[in-house]
């Protein structure tokens, strides 16, 4: 008979800085990920505005020549979200290098991000997306979506994709990516978008089941309400954790 092995011990530990820890206690390997210092500042409140927005423009009765539209000025204003996020990701106590970097993080991250809606676009029509019909539409969602969800994530990892695999392939992956900001943000705009596929098969006749409205409007509100969730579990760690010890879950 073989010998039980016992699996390592981790704790996951939210630090005063902002960063998260993953700690195998027995192996004493630390792995430590980017966290928002401010909170407040990561949240994509723009992107509600920005739907309704395409909607008082005519979303329902134009939504490729809206998204086409739109697109650039959507461009513009997650630059400027991105030039947010490394804000509360930085550093209070230290001044962080890469703050003289940080035009190059945001330009390069945007470009990295444009190249992925290709593969993004080919993946939604793996998933079923129309192929010939509204294949413009399709591939504007794709852009919209790599925007809304990959963009922010590489900008908190500073493009550093083996910290970002490392991120969501962890063993502890659920406890931490419930407590970083931008990840639930992302996550919730790529649930949202997979909620948006429920009205499309209904046969109501309505303008704003055309395709791909109602994957846009869930996922634009899936990124805004899946970045609150880290901040009721903060309140909730912060209001059960006694003052002065160490987070942990």
């Amino acid at each position: 008979m073989s010998p039980n092995i016992k699996a390592p011990s981790k704790t996951v530990s939210f630090l005063h800085d902002g960063s998260t820890e993953v700690v195998n206690i027995e192996d004493k390997v630390v792995l430590k990920f980017p966290n928002s210092n401010i909170p407040l500042l990561t949240l994509p409140i723009h992107n509600a505005f920005f739907i309704v927005g395409l909607f008082l423009y005519g979303l329902q009765q134009d939504p490729k020549g809206i998204l086409r539209k739109n697109l650039v000025t959507y461009i513009v204003i997650q630059f400027s979200y991105g030039y947010l996020i490394t804000i509360a990701c930085s550093n209070k106590k230290k001044k962080d290098r890469s703050e003289d970097n940080r035009g190059l993080l945001i330009g390069a991250s945007m470009a990295i991000s444009l190249l992925l809606s290709l593969p993004v676009f080919i993946t939604l029509i793996l998933l079923g997306a129309p192929l010939i019909e509204y294949l413009e539409e399709t591939y504007l969602l794709g852009l919209y979506l790599s925007l809304s969800a990959i963009y922010p994530l590489l900008i908190q990892f500073k493009c550093n994709y083996e910290t970002l695999v490392n991120f969501f392939g962890n063993g502890n992956a659920l406890q931490v990516v419930s407590q970083n900001h931008v990840a639930m943000s992302s996550v919730g705009y790529a649930v949202g978008t997979w909620i948006g596929v429920i009205p499309l098969p209904l046969d109501w006749d309505r303008d704003w089941q055309k395709w791909p409205i109602t994957l846009l409007t869930g996922g634009m509100a899936g990124s805004f309400l899946g970045s609150l969730i880290p901040l009721f579990l903060d309140c909730y760690r912060k209001f059960t954790s006694k003052p002065g010890s160490k987070k942990e879950l």
